[in-house]
């Protein structure tokens, strides 16, 4: 998502919704916009009628969780991952969420375990990687969390910019919770990778 002109994609979204009021995509994507500008309740409601409108949007689960983790919600959002896995048991992205999820609650062994079954189903996905390695970083594994980083730049050689890119328009944006986070994970891959 660009974060340029989320008010006038709302407003898209909005429109969206009054011609199509069960459009699943189109609360799925009000609800990544509502997070980008901090309001996650509203943005959790969103995630929900995704959710009413197509009980199989994966994603939805997914970015609910995310959002309810940021809310401290820990449980609640690992079981909106669990209901992804259910669906289904081969989503990378669940299984990426739940590692988090365990990376914030100080979980580093379990967070490992679901950044490998991400990997497992997304070898690609350089996010994985970063952050099983700053799990590794946690336990101070610090060999294994290099190669995990090196990975992370071999499927994005572009990571630090665009984690550095985000990081400053989060804040241009006074976004500083979820700035908060990007600025740490670019702490460490630059520090150990």
């Amino acid at each position: 998502m660009n974060l340029g002109d989320i008010h006038g994609a709302i407003e898209n979204y909005d429109i969206a919704i009054r011609y199509r009021p069960n459009y699943s995509e189109a609360y799925h994507n009000k609800g990544l916009s509502l997070m980008f500008l901090e309001k996650f309740e509203k943005a959790i409601e969103h995630f929900d009628l995704a959710i009413k409108y197509d009980p199989k949007d994966l994603k939805a689960y997914g970015n609910k969780g995310y959002v309810l983790s940021l809310l401290k919600k820990y449980h609640e959002a690992v079981e909106s991952c669990n209901l992804a896995i259910k669906y289904d048991p081969n989503c990378s992205d669940a299984y990426y969420n739940k590692g988090i999820i365990f990376e914030k609650l100080g979980k580093h062994k379990e967070a490992i375990e679901n950044f490998d079954l991400a990997i497992k189903y997304k070898p690609n996905f350089a996010e994985n990687y970063l952050e099983k390695g700053i799990s590794l970083v946690s336990l101070e594994q610090y060999s294994n969390a290099k190669d995990n980083f090196l990975l992370a730049a071999k499927y994005n050689p572009n990571i630090i910019v665009e984690y550095e890119t985000a990081l400053k328009r989060l804040i241009e944006l006074e976004k500083f919770t979820v700035a908060k986070e990007f600025e740490q994970k670019l702490q460490i891959l630059k520090k150990y990778s």
